[in-house]
């Protein structure tokens, strides 16, 4: 599994593969298999995504979705509500990959606010159970539009929240938040 999505790129298996529908590389275009549920969170968090049966590492959670956008609409829409539900797609962006007037390394981005999927509510940890993994399919032109997958990084228990990383650094624009992740390793500042 891995922990940085612009790491690695996993390119599913596909149409131009002799493989069957059923081939252990389509996990991602098969769509999420596990119950999941949608919770208020007894703390300030608001809404989280909790685990209804264990999950084993490895398993497929589900995609990042939403409408994909430029980076420069992003920055705008950012900017109405503070980064809320923004996904950048970064696996190809290098440290010069912004377009002009950007503040986003990345060319696209993925904006959940309106048609979002129940991923759009899994919560940040600094000890987080997911990981990020950036993936290509058939449906993917190229690199830059890649699929963002969750994938168990390690056994997760029934009734047990789902997080990941939001791996936020300080930039051009950023904004600072209190980070209420609560774990040990916890950074106490999110950067959206």
């Amino acid at each position: 599994i891995l922990n940085d999505p612009r790491s690695t790129l996993v390119t599913e298996c596909n149409s131009r593969c002799a493989c069957p529908p059923t081939c252990p590389n389509r996990q991602v275009q098969r769509g999420r298999r596990v119950p999941l549920e949608i919770a208020r969170l007894p703390d300030d968090r608001g809404w989280g995504v909790r685990a209804v049966c264990d999950i084993p590492a490895g398993t497929f959670i589900d995609r990042y979705w939403g409408e994909v956008v430029t980076a420069a609409e992003a920055d705008r829409r950012g900017g109405a509500h503070l980064g809320q539900y923004l996904f950048d797609l970064d696996w190809a962006a290098g440290s010069d990959a912004s377009p002009a007037g950007s503040t986003r390394r990345a060319p696209f981005c993925i904006d959940a606010r309106s048609t979002g999927g129940l991923s759009r509510f899994l919560n940040h940890s600094c000890d987080p159970n997911l990981a990020v993994v950036s993936v290509t399919q058939d449906d993917a032109p190229d690199a830059q539009l890649h699929a963002v997958a969750f994938f168990a990084a390690r056994d997760i228990l029934e009734a047990e929240q789902l997080t990941f990383d939001y791996r936020s650094q300080a930039g051009p624009g950023s904004v600072g938040r209190k980070c209420l992740c609560g774990a040990k390793n916890c950074r106490k500042v999110l950067f959206i």
